[in-house]
């Protein structure tokens, strides 16, 4: 059973295809996001709550993990910016 160059063929066309698959979803999630950016804001906001949360069970005392703001004074301001 030996390599056959049809079999090499057989596989890139394969691999182009999920590639192609792949762009699909990846484009079908842009354009859900452009249609509502107000579903990517509460995605970020619930990661970030997640992210918090996993700072506090890794480091009860941390200011940062239990919002007290005794740091906040060092970190930069946060710029909102609204999305329309």
């Amino acid at each position: 059973m030996g390599f056959e160059p049809n079999d090499g063929v057989a596989h890139l066309q394969a691999a182009a295809l999920e590639m192609i698959a792949a762009a699909r979803a990846f484009l079908e999630v842009a354009e859900a996001v452009v249609q509502n950016p107000e579903a990517v804001r509460t995605a970020v906001v619930t990661v970030g709550a997640m992210a918090k949360a996993v700072m506090q069970a890794v480091d009860p005392t941390s200011t940062k993990a239990n919002g007290d703001g005794a740091d906040d004074q060092a970190d930069p301001p946060i710029e909102h910016i609204t999305l329309s």
